[in-house]
C-alpha cells in the first residue's frame, strides 16, 4: 500500500471513523502525515505493516485524535521500540482503547524522555510483558480498568507487583480477560492475577478455563498458602466464554466463595460480595453442575443452550424468593 491509495481514500471518503491498513511495506507512516491525518477520525488498525519502516523517524510528526489503536503483527519481525515510543506519545490525548499484538526490539528504558500519561486509556489488549515495557518507559496508564491478556510469558514478577499497585500503572485494573494462550504457564499466570489488588471481574475464554481455574484451585488448597492469600479477595464476577466442557472446575472454584468457606472482607466491617458466575456460549455445562450452581445462588446469567434438568429436580437458589421455571428441552 502506498501514498496513492491514501490519496484516493482522502479524496473519496469524508473522514471515516475506522481505517485498517495492512501489509504496508513500501512507504513509511511519517511520509503519509497529511493524507492519514485528513482521513482517520477515530479508529486505526495496522496489520503486518512493515514494522521496521512504519515508525521511521521524520521531520514531519503525525499526530492524530485516535480513540482506538490496534497494531497487530503476525510476522516474526519486531517493531523498533524507540521509534514506536516516539510515535505513540503523539497519540495519547484521546485514546481509550489500545491493542498491541506484536513484539518489540530494543525495549530499553530511556531516562532522558519525559513521562507521558494515557489519561483516557481505560482498556488494553496485549502481552503482560508489553505492559511492563510501557511502564518502565514512563508511559503511564492511570485510568486503566480493563486488561485483556494474550500472553504471560517472560514477565518479571517483582516488576509486575510494582506495576499493579502503582496508581500510574495498573493500580486501577478491575477486569482481566484471559484469552486462550496455548503456551501459557498457568501457575505463573495465576500468580500474576493474585497480585492485582482491585480485581473484580475475571473473564476466561475457551481452552484457558480448565488449566487456569485448576491452577487457582490448587493454590487455594495448598498447605503453604495462608488463608489471606487463598482467594482473589475482591472478585465478584467470574465470566466464562466459549467453554466446551461440563463445568466441574467452574463450580469447584466458585464454591470457594460461598459463605460456608468464610466471608470475604471488602475492606470494611460488612461481609464481601459473594461471587457470581456468567456463562456465555457454554453449551456442554452439565445439568448437575448447573443445578448445584443455581442452588448456591452462584449464577449471574446463562447465555447458552440450556441443559436438560427435570422440573422436579430444580431447587430454589439460596437467598432467592422467586420460584424457578422449568427449562425447555
Amino acid at each position: 500500500m502506498g501514498k496513492e491509495v491514501f490519496l484516493f481514500i482522502a479524496r473519496t471518503i469524508s473522514t471515516p471513523e475506522k481505517l485498517t491498513i495492512a501489509f504496508m511495506d513500501q512507504c513509511s507512516f511519517q511520509k503519509l502525515s497529511w493524507t492519514v491525518t485528513s482521513t482517520v477520525n477515530k479508529e486505526l488498525t495496522l496489520k503486518n505493516c512493515g514494522p521496521m519502516k512504519i515508525f521511521r523517524r521524520s521531520d514531519t510528526k503525525w499526530a492524530a485524535s485516535l480513540i482506538k489503536l490496534k497494531i497487530i503483527n503476525s510476522t516474526t519481525e519486531r517493531l523498533m521500540w524507540p521509534l514506536f515510543r516516539e510515535w505513540i506519545i503523539l497519540q495519547v490525548s484521546q485514546m481509550k482503547h489500545l491493542e498491541l499484538v506484536t513484539t518489540f526490539s530494543n525495549p530499553q528504558p530511556d531516562d532522558s524522555i519525559e513521562p507521558t500519561s494515557f489519561k483516557s486509556l481505560d482498556s488494553i489488549r496485549t502481552r503482560l510483558g508489553t505492559l511492563i515495557i510501557l511502564y518502565r518507559s514512563l508511559l503511564y496508564t492511570p485510568v486503566l480498568r480493563s486488561l485483556t491478556v494474550i500472553s504471560s510469558e517472560h514477565v518479571d514478577l517483582e516488576a509486575w507487583k510494582t506495576f499493579v499497585i502503582d496508581s500510574q500503572g495498573g493500580g486501577s485494573i478491575t477486569k482481566v480477560t484471559i484469552e486462550n494462550d496455548k503456551d501459557a504457564n498457568w501457575v505463573s499466570l495465576s500468580t500474576y492475577l493474585r497480585q492485582i489488588p482491585k480485581l473484580q471481574t475475571l473473564e476466561i475464554m475457551g481452552d484457558a478455563v480448565r488449566p487456569l481455574l485448576h491452577s487457582l484451585i490448587e493454590f487455594s488448597e495448598s498447605e503453604e498458602t495462608s488463608k489471606a492469600e487463598r482467594l482473589l479477595k475482591k472478585l465478584t464476577v467470574l465470566s466464562i466464554v466459549d467453554y466446551q466442557d461440563e463445568g466441574e472446575e467452574i463450580f469447584a472454584f466458585a464454591s470457594k466463595y460461598l459463605p460456608v468457606h468464610g466471608n470475604i472482607s471488602n475492606g470494611d466491617e460488612r461481609p464481601g460480595s459473594i461471587l457470581r458466575v456468567s456463562l456465555r456460549n457454554c453449551p456442554n455445562i452439565s445439568g448437575h453442575i448447573m443445578q448445584m450452581m443455581e442452588e448456591a445462588g452462584l449464577v449471574l446469567d446463562f447465555n447458552s443452550p440450556l441443559p436438560n434438568i427435570p422440573c422436579r429436580d430444580r431447587l430454589k437458589p439460596l437467598g432467592s424468593n422467586r420460584q424457578l421455571n422449568c427449562w425447555e428441552k
